[in-house]
Formats: C-alpha cells, sequence, structure tokens
C-alpha cells in the first residue's frame, strides 16, 4: 500500500519595540522672594521631529537683584524651520547622514605581516562618502617582498634584523690600569677588537707591566687607589671666635685656634679662652650675641592723625578725629586726642553723602510703563487673561498694575493635553484601547522550574505604555544544556568530579647536576570538560641530554658550560582561532607563540592549546565561532508506538517509540533515554516479501518486471522500476492506459489526485515521488554495529521523519599522510597525482594547507604538493572542510582561508589548524 506524505512549514515574525524613557531633572528649591519684573526671556521646549514650543517669560528677580525664575510664561507651538537638515529656530537635527560608499579617494600604501624573512606591501583607495566622509579602504591588494637591508635595517619597511658582532677590525692602541690592589698595581697595553660596524667587542691584550704605587697624598696618582687615612694633629689653622652659653642677663665670648690634620681635616680647637659678657643691647637685641628680649609696648610717641564715622542711626551720624598712639617699636597702641561730633545725615538721594547711611525708600506711583498681559487664575476648565500696564515709581521700580482688564476664558488645547494659550496641562487618562506587541519572558526561577509568560501590551489611544493584557503562565522544569537552561538562562551549581580521561601530559621535575625526572599523566576531567586534576601518573629518572649547556629534554641549564646559553626571557606573537564541535560548545584554540632567548634566537615552539567552551548565541549565533546553532524547543508530541527498519536479509529493527516531541524545524527531541528503544527480530515473510518492515528478497530484475507491468498495483519499488513507468508515461496511448491502471489501484483521495495528475504529461512523473520514497527507503544494506547506540537513535530519527535525510555519525578515524616523511615535492598538483596516482575508490586528495595559500601566503609549492601535505580522505568530509575554509571569520569580512593568509601564519602554523580543522570532521591525521 502506498503512502503520501506531506509536510507543512510554518515562520513566525517576531517585532520588537523598544521605549525611550526621558528623564528631566528637578529644580533645587530657592528661598528668594520675586518682587521685581525683568527682561523678557524666550527658549524653546517640546522638540519632536515636527514641531517645537516658543516660549516666552519675564524674570522673576528678588529684591537683592538675583534671579531666580521666570514668569508671565506664554507657549506658543510651532513648526521647524529647516535650513538643511538643522532647525533655525531650535537647533533640532534631523535623522542624521547614513554613510554610503561612493567616491575614490587618495591611494595609500602601508606594509604589515612583517617577520625577519618578508613584508607585506598592501595598497588601497579610500572609500569615500558623498558627503566627504572616509568609511574605510577598497580595492585593496598586498605583495609579499623579501627585505631590502641597507646594513640591518629594511628600506622599505624599517625592519631591523638582529645584528651579531663579529671582531673583523683592529682599533687604536690603549693603555689601561687591569688590576690594583694595596701593594701596587698592573698596566695593560692593547688593541680594541672593532665590528664590521664599529662597535668595540673588547680587547686584544699584547703586554702587561706590575708597577707600585706613586701616592699623592692618599691617591696614587697612575692608577687612582686609595689607602686607608689616618688622621693626627699637626698644623695651626686660622684663629676664630663665637659666642655660647646665652640667657636673658649675660653671654660668653670664646677664642681658640684650629687644630688640623696634615690632609687639612679639621680635628678641634687648641688655645681656647672664655670671656663671661652682659647683653649690649640696641633696642630689643643684643648687638654683639644677636640675643633678643622680650618687649613691652609703651605709649611714647604721636603718629598719624585719623577721621571716621561711628553710632550711624536713621536720624544721625557721630563724626570721630584721633591721632595713633604708638610704642618706641612704632606698633599702633590706640587712639589720643580723640572728638566726638553728632550731626544729622546730609542725604543725596536715599543716601548719606558723608557716612554712606541708606534710609528706606517708599515708592510712589509716578509713571506708566510698559504694557504687559498674562494669565492667571489657571484650573482645569478656565484661565483668566489679564491685561495691565505698568505702575512704575520715579526710581523706576514696578509698584503695580494699572488699568487691569480680566477676561475668564475656557482652554483652547491642541492635538496634545496642553491649552495653546496659557499651557496649562490637563491630566490625561490612559485608557487601553489598542493591542500590541506579543511579549513573552521566564520569571520564578527556582532550582527545579521556570515560568513562561506570554502577554499583550495594552496602549493607550495615545501610543503610551500601559502594561500587558491576556497574561498566560506556564510552570515548566528547566531544560539543561550542560548546567544552564536553555530557556530561562538559569545556571545550577555545577560541582567537578573527575569523571573523564583527557589527553596526556608530560613534564619534567626534580632536576639536578646529573638528571631529571620525567612525569608523565593523564588528565582527570569532569563531566563538563574542565580539567580537575591528574591520573596514571608515572615517573621515570633520566640522565640529561646536554646540548650548548642546556639539556635538550628539561632545559636544565650546565652551570659549567662557558658558551652562550639560550633562555627563554620573551614570548612570540600568539594568536586565537574557533572550531565548531557541536551544538553545545566551541574550542577556543589559543597557539602561545615560540619562545624567545634575549638574542633573539628561538627557545622552543609555541604550543597550541585548546580550551572548550559553550556557544554564547546572539540571533541563533554564536559570537565567538560564527556557527549558526538552532536550539531545539518541543512543537509538537511525537507520534508512539513501532516502527521498523529494514537491518539486513535475516532481521530486521524494532524501533519503539514512547515519548519525545518534534522541533518546529522537525527535528525529534528525546525527552530521556528510554523514549526510543530498540530490538531486532527474523523477517516475517509473505510472498517473498517482510510484512513488517517490506524487505523483498526478489531479484532486482524481477522488482523491475513487476513495476513495469503492474505498475500502482506493485508493492514494490526500485531505480529501475521507477525510471521505466516515467518512460512509459510519456509514450502516446500507452502512458494513458499506464495512468489509468494506476487511478484503479488508487486506494485514498490523495492516491486519486496524484493519479490524476498523471494523465498530463510530463507533470504525470511528479506521481512516481511515492515510488522514489520507497527506493530510498530500501534501497541497499544499512550498516547498523549493535553496540553503538547513538548511530541507532540517528537512524531511528530518520526513519520517524520518513526516511527523508537519514544521518550517519561519522566515527573519528585516522588517515595516513602520504610520506611518512616530507618528499622533495612538485612545483605542479598534476604531476604529485602522476606519481601517487588515484586518492581511493570514493576518497579524493586533500591539501592539508590548502593549495590557494601559495599565493595567498607565497608558500614554495613544493611545500604544499607534497606527500607529507596531502592525505586521502572520502569526497563528503572534503567539500565539508572547504565549506569551512570558505566561511567568514567573526568580525571580518574575510574567509577562513583568507584570513589565515592575512595573519601572516606561517606554513607550519597553518598545517597544524589544518589538522584541527579535520578532526572537527572525524579526521586524525598520522
Amino acid at each position: 500500500m502506498k503512502k503520501i506524505f506531506r509536510r507543512l512549514v510554518s515562520f513566525a515574525i517576531l517585532i520588537a519595540m523598544m521605549t525611550n524613557i526621558c528623564v528631566v531633572p528637578a529644580m533645587a528649591a530657592h528661598n528668594h522672594q520675586g518682587v521685581m519684573c525683568g527682561k523678557k526671556v524666550s527658549w524653546y521646549e517640546d522638540i519632536t521631529s515636527s514641531s517645537h514650543t516658543l516660549v516666552t517669560a519675564y524674570e522673576d528677580i528678588c529684591s537683592c537683584g538675583e534671579i531666580i525664575g521666570t514668569i508671565d510664561e506664554t507657549r506658543k507651538s510651532e513648526s521647524h524651520s529647516f535650513s538643511g537638515n538643522t532647525c533655525t529656530k531650535c537647533n533640532y537635527t534631523k535623522k542624521s547622514h547614513t554613510h554610503s560608499g561612493a567616491m575614490c579617494g587618495d591611494k595609500v600604501t602601508w606594509y604589515d605581516n612583517i617577520n625577519s624573512e618578508t613584508h607585506t606591501y598592501y595598497t588601497a583607495y579610500e572609500n569615500l562618502c558623498s558627503c566627504g566622509a572616509n568609511l574605510g579602504l577598497i580595492d585593496q591588494t598586498y605583495v609579499i617582498q623579501v627585505h631590502s637591508f641597507n646594513g640591518d635595517t629594511c628600506s622599505k619597511c624599517g625592519y631591523t634584523r638582529t645584528h651579531t658582532h663579529n671582531a673583523v677590525m683592529c682599533g687604536q692602541t690603549t693603555t689601561w690600569v687591569d688590576y690594583s690592589d694595596s701593594n701596587g698595581h698592573v698596566i695593560a697595553t692593547g688593541y680594541e677588537d672593532l665590528c664590521s660596524c664599529g662597535a668595540s667587542m673588547g680587547w686584544t691584550i699584547v703586554g702587561t707591566v706590575s708597577s707600585s704605587h706613586s701616592f699623592s697624598g692618599d691617591t696614587c696618582r697612575e692608577c687612582g687607589y686609595t689607602r686607608t687615612h689616618v688622621h693626627q694633629g699637626a698644623m695651626c689653622g686660622d684663629f676664630e671666635s663665637w659666642y655660647e652659653d646665652v640667657n636673658s642677663e649675660t653671654h660668653t665670648y670664646v677664642t681658640a685656634y684650629e687644630e688640623l690634620c696634615s690632609c687639612g681635616a679639621n680635628l678641634g680647637w687648641t688655645d681656647e679662652t672664655w670671656t663671661v659678657s652682659p647683653h649690649s643691647f640696641s633696642g630689643d637685641t643684643c648687638r654683639e650675641c644677636g640675643y633678643t628680649r622680650s618687649h613691652v609696648h609703651s605709649g611714647a610717641m604721636c603718629g598719624d592723625f585719623e577721621s571716621w564715622y561711628e553710632d550711624v542711626n536713621s536720624e544721625t551720624h557721630t563724626y570721630v578725629t584721633a591721632y595713633e598712639e604708638l610704642c618706641s617699636c612704632g606698633a599702633t597702641l590706640g587712639w589720643t586726642d580723640e572728638t566726638w561730633t553728632v550731626s544729622p545725615h546730609s542725604f543725596s538721594g536715599d543716601t548719606c553723602w558723608e557716612c554712606g547711611y541708606t534710609r528706606s525708600h517708599v515708592h510712589q506711583g509716578a509713571m506708566c510703563g510698559d504694557f504687559e498681559s498674562w494669565y492667571e487664575d489657571i484650573n482645569s476648565d478656565t484661565h483668566t487673561h489679564v491685561t495691565a500696564y505698568e505702575n512704575l515709581c520715579s526710581c523706576g521700580e514696578n509698584l503695580g498694575w494699572t488699568d487691569q482688564i480680566w477676561t475668564v476664558e475656557g482652554h483652547t488645547y491642541g492635538n496634545d493635553d496642553v491649552c495653546n494659550d496659557c499651557g496649562y496641562t490637563r491630566n490625561h487618562i490612559h485608557q487601553g484601547a489598542m493591542c500590541g506587541n506579543v511579549v513573552t519572558w521566564y520569571g520564578d526561577v527556582n532550582e527545579q522550574t521556570h515560568t513562561y509568560y506570554s502577554a499583550y501590551e495594552s496602549l493607550c489611544s495615545c501610543g503610551e505604555y500601559l502594561g500587558t493584557i491576556d497574561e498566560s503562565s506556564t510552570i515548566e522544569p528547566h531544560s539543561f544544556s550542560g548546567d544552564t537552561c536553555r530557556e530561562c538562562g538559569y545556571t545550577r551549581e555545577h560541582v567537578h568530579q573527575g569523571a573523564m580521561c583527557g589527553r596526556e601530559k608530560t613534564w619534567y621535575e626534580n632536576a639536578t647536576e646529573n638528571a631529571h625526572t620525567k612525569v608523565s599523566a593523564y588528565e582527570e576531567l569532569c563531566s563538563c570538560g574542565e580539567v580537575v586534576g591528574e591520573m596514571e601518573r608515572t615517573e621515570t629518572v633520566e640522565k640529561h641530554t646536554f646540548e650548548s649547556g642546556i639539556c635538550t629534554e628539561c632545559g636544565y641549564y650546565d652551570p659549567y658550560y662557558t658558551g652562550h646559553v639560550h633562555k627563554a626571557s620573551q614570548c612570540g606573537e600568539g594568536f586565537t582561532f574557533y572550531l565548531y564541535n557541536n551544538t553545545s560548545t566551541h574550542s577556543r584554540v589559543v597557539y602561545e607563540g615560540d619562545h624567545l632567548c634575549s638574542c633573539g634566537e628561538k627557545v622552543a615552539d609555541g604550543e597550541y592549546v585548546t580550551y572548550d567552551e559553550p556557544h554564547e548565541l546572539k540571533n541563533d549565533i554564536c559570537v565567538q565561532c560564527g556557527i549558526e546553532i538552532h536550539i531545539h524547543t518541543p512543537d509538537k508530541k511525537a507520534e508512539t508506538g513501532k516502527h521498523y527498519l529494514y537491518s539486513d536479509k535475516n532481521e530486521h529493527v524494532i524501533i519503539r517509540v514512547s515519548g519525545g516531541s518534534y522541533c518546529e524545524c522537525g527535528e525529534f527531541i528525546a525527552d530521556s533515554d528510554n523514549d526510543i528503544t530498540y530490538s531486532y527480530e527474523p523477517h516475517t515473510f509473505y510472498d517473498e516479501k517482510c510484512t513488517k518492515c517490506g524487505y523483498s528478497t526478489k531479484s532486482y530484475l524481477e522488482v523491475t518486471g513487476e513495476q513495469i507491468i503492474y505498475g500502482d498495483f506493485s508493492d514494490d519499488a526500485n531505480l529501475g522500476g521507477v525510471a521505466a513507468q516515467i518512460i512509459i508515461g510519456e509514450i502516446p496511448g500507452v502512458g494513458l492506459v499506464a495512468d489509468v491502471r494506476d487511478l484503479l489501484a488508487s486506494e485514498t483521495p490523495g492516491d486519486v489526485f496524484i493519479n490524476l495528475i498523471g494523465i498530463i504529461p510530463l507533470i504525470g512523473s511528479l506521481k512516481y515521488s511515492d515510488e522514489m520514497y520507497v527506493v530510498f527507503k530500501h534501497t541497499g544494506d544499512v550498516p547498523i554495529d549493535s553496540n553503538v547506540s547513538d548511530e541507532l537513535k540517528e537512524i531511528a530519527q530518520a526513519v520517524m521523519k520518513n526516511g527523508e535525510d537519514a544521518k550517519y555519525l561519522d566515527n573519528l578515524h585516522e588517515v595516513n599522510r602520504v610520506a611518512d616523511n616530507l618528499d622533495e615535492g612538485f612545483v605542479d598538483y598534476n604531476d604529485f597525482k602522476k606519481i601517487y596516482g588515484s586518492a581511493g575508490e570514493g576518497k579524493e586528495w586533500h591539501h592539508i594547507v590548502e593549495q590557494s595559500q601559495i599565493e595567498k601566503s607565497g608558500f614554495d609549492p613544493k611545500l604544499i604538493n607534497n606527500g607529507g601535505n596531502i592525505i586521502p580522505i572520502d569526497a563528503a568530509t572534503h567539500r565539508k572542510v572547504s565549506g569551512y575554509y570558505k566561511r567568514l571569520v567573526p568580525g571580518t569580512n574575510m574567509s577562513f582561508r583568507d584570513w589565515l593568509a592575512y595573519k601572516g601564519f606561517s606554513y607550519e602554523q597553518q598545517a597544524k589548524i589544518g589538522e584541527y580543522v579535520l578532526e572537527m570532521y572525524g579526521v586524525k591525521v598520522k
């Protein structure tokens, strides 16, 4: 019986909205009180894409003169007056300009990827927008060039190679002291040993002479050696005098001669005399020893004549005159000869021109100022329009208003809630009248479950977001991927436990003068992949293998070695790239660069270190490795029951489905390990065909003949029979008879529809799609290893999806290089194939370092077309690997193969990366 399979695919589009919230800073409270009206001011507010509001007001001025705010504000809504993209009034600027490259600017050149042998010369043109902005570079080309050294520096890129000095020149004859001690010194004569670059490399000694010191004082005139000096008083120095024991009444006068050593050092004093004398004061300071006594002020002098005003009140002030009373030292002690005269104020305006007192001003209205209008008594229904003239004092101050007119008016509202006249804003009552986007989120997350919420946005007619409506919630258990829930992102606490055996590592310990210990162990890995310790540790004591003073195994330095010993003091440039592992993780491959000696020579090769990390997804694409990862989520329940899969001529597989779901993409998602179980049983034959799995013992020709004769009445199908049916269907007359025959064999409305289509020439070929499915399902033997449950699950999932895309997991298998060691290689790939021939049935030759790198990275063709770089792999894997090299590197617009060349990776580095990529697709290179 034929079956018709149809698949319906639906797509949902989710639109996200962003809500901008404007925060207005609050003004600090001010305790000034406005009593004066200042100048008229204006500004713009409420700026939108189409209009702005012109605000006019008067400054509210405190009696102290400080501006404390604005009063009598009026608002008027205006449309923008644009000049270009900017409003000439409020400076609002339209949407920013989107640059697009439209012009070719200057040509620029630079050098990059500089190593010890070559550099890369780049040329490009500036990509300019029509507005003149530089958008980057276009038409970029590059050429790998060998350095052009001028001395040790490349004249093109400036690279300087390490210079090794070689003594090849003889410099001037020089004499110097080679050695000195307390007994004498040695005079050496030699020539400077010079490098060809002129640097001094040392000396070639041609003779030495021993000599005794020739002291001048305690220092040798020839070599500068200084002996220890012992002071002895033997000379009389200068006559000195000074004062000591100074107190409030006397001081002591001391005279003496310096006692000097023969070297001139002062050893003390001789012939000292001491004389006690009273102070001889000049003022309060002793003329002889400088002692200053405490000073007591006494008024003894008359200073300058002064005058000032005191006791100022609202009616009088007091005029005071006096002389300064001075001490003999000049300090002011107070006043003498004071006189006080009380006088009435002499006002000029409101201020006394003598003492500066200002009396209170009483304003009187005598002048009429500007005509003004404003709004008052603003409430929810009305406002009052007031017009008046300023009532001014003779001093110019506003005393109030005259000729006031009060008009009560109703508010005039525009399209918003603001009155066009007085600016009053009425309270807007939001009412949900519009339904916005569907929003979903997760909440109430705990260790066991989370709640999935779904709702619609409730929008006011003004467009403001009011909340959510029609909210629904579902409590779900977490769906963990590792320790993180795929749906809500909850991460449970992970406890590391060693459960896996990782890669083997080897290192050296306990290095002594004669031997070191070689340690080997396997990484002990947690199920999450993290290293938690080591296992199967072995230790072996070995003798050193020295080369140039360093053990080639452990790096131990021979202390008795006299030559130059390379020590790793610098680390060369490293790099990082990512390899796709599976839907849960990728590998971050870090190349830690070569270790260099301070002299510049390489001490040890760099190391590739791999870290397995979870993907960080954004829009289903990992932001690190760039792989698109579709996370399966249950969409509909799987059909439970039995399914049969043809295995071999003796038996078939029974697949029992007890649970699980389908993702919307069609993939099967198991809820537990028991959702799919399988077992074997013998075929149950009827008329040479198994009634359960459909396996037929008929020969290929028998099945083909039955299809030609019986058409849809035949239960079996193969490619030959389907092809014959299609050919017969196109023969006039004969094809129509065959279509009528197949129509009679129809058992369902779907069969009738398809076989009616068959009556139409050419289009009728579509009706054989069901036979093609049968052919796909039963052609060939399916290789099943009863010990590999994952493979059976993959096959079972394919059967549940109607057998349309059966998948088989790739087991990691090893392949050998064509040559164990690098052969001489070939300039042309065809020459390689002439020698090595075909890669084998179903296989193709694969270059680990791609052929394109001959041009891109400038590699020698013989390195690429070489038995050490070429391996045989199956054609399907070859396509996958080539596809990986074509994918774009995240964050760039370069393919992976172009990126390798751009980064300047060496042949050895690209070979290692190529092996990593092959392992990703199940190929281990030996």
